[in-house]
């Protein structure tokens, strides 16, 4: 594994992002714009995860205030939260942070990011980040190199910095380390497959707050024409953990104070596939664009970054930037460096939709 310090922030390491062409390269322009946000959109990790919520009842008792899936166009919910007593306005938020795919840069940054990300997802439902708490869910090929077991040290290590300096305390968790699956040689040639296979080292965080008023929740849907979204964003890998604290702090108060129409965090996908899903969820379009926003690719999975629908008031005073305006007209219209395209919600919905639409992948 990489060393890097453990108080500073990482240098940001380039790899594909969600939806680039094969071999990692950039499309240029409209048409290049246009496949890649689609491209992105039905990823396996982007895509709809509908027919596998639907199998359970998510909805016992009606105690679920905020579901799986959000809006009229059932888009992906950052969190779920749940009114435990129906006679108490008071509920709990439950998200989930999980980046698998930074472990091959630095488990100690996978750690941190999957930390960052379970507490953007509570943020973004109206939880309070000082009424909120984490467990851990450890899952390792073995423990028994020197190369996984550093994995494993840095892992906890990223965890344990970004819990301190976040406020959040782990207050259970639990470990598998043993997920490598070996077969014969002669299985292994029959199939094509290597004789060893392993999942990479990764850290699943959930994150669990404490919501005062339900009904003060918000979603990720787009809700109204000519409100704004702006960007909320400090990318811990790049600022460091104390900045990312305060915007996490700084969206709290705003999500909880009301003037937040709909918050949605940037993963996989990057900011194109956020302001996408909030399309999709809403069944609104927007007109954005993404000319350098932060220093970040419009396809960039970026921890510590929000999106927020709010009032152009309220836009101005956050003093964030701000990427696009809501629309009436069910049409995405992105201006990026790499060309400028659009979209109908219909193509985006259908692209998100299908890869597992009868549980096939």
């Amino acid at each position: 594994t990489r060393s890097h310090t453990r108080k500073g922030p990482a240098r940001r390491q380039a790899r594909p992002a969600a939806g680039a062409a094969p071999g990692g390269a950039i499309e240029g322009g409209a048409a290049g714009l246009h496949g890649r946000l689609l491209r992105a959109l039905s990823s396996l990790n982007v895509a709809s995860k509908e027919w596998v919520i639907r199998q359970y009842d998510h909805e016992v008792q009606g105690r679920s205030v905020i579901k799986p899936l959000a809006g009229p166009g059932a888009g992906p919910s950052d969190a779920a939260v749940l009114r435990p007593r129906l006679n108490s306005p008071r509920g709990i938020a439950l998200g989930c942070g999980l980046c698998p795919h930074r472990s091959d840069d630095d488990p100690y940054w996978m750690a941190v990011a999957a930390v960052d990300e379970a507490l953007r997802n509570v943020i973004c439902v109206g939880g309070d980040p000082d009424h909120t708490a984490m467990l851990d869910n450890f899952c390792w090929p073995r423990c028994d190199s020197e190369a996984m077991m550093g994995a494993l040290v840095r892992a906890c290590r990223g965890a344990a910095d970004a819990a301190v300096a976040y406020g959040l305390p782990f207050i259970s968790g639990k470990d598998s380390l043993n997920n490598e699956f070996s077969m014969d040689p002669e299985e292994a040639a029959r199939l094509g497959l290597p004789q060893r296979m392993a999942i990479p080292p990764t850290l699943l965080v959930s994150a669990i707050s404490v919501i005062d008023d339900v009904s003060r929740c918000v979603s990720m849907d787009l809700k109204a024409a000519d409100n704004l979204i702006v960007l909320a964003s400090a990318p811990v890998d790049m600022l460091g953990l104390k900045t990312a604290r305060g915007v996490h702090s700084k969206v709290a108060d705003l999500v909880r104070s009301g003037r937040v129409l709909a918050a949605h965090d940037v993963s996989d996908g990057g900011i194109a596939v956020a302001l996408a899903e909030m399309c999709i969820a809403g069944g609104m379009g927007v007109d954005a664009t993404l000319h350098g926003v932060g220093g970040l690719d419009a396809f960039d999975d970026a921890p510590t970054s929000y999106l927020l629908e709010v009032p152009q008031r309220v836009a101005i005073q956050s003093r964030w930037v701000i990427v696009g305006r809501v629309t009436a007209e069910p049409v995405v219209r992105l201006t990026t460096p790499h060309g400028d395209a659009s979209w109908d919600i219909g193509e985006l919905a259908s692209a998100w939709r299908s890869p597992l639409a009868r549980g096939g992948a």
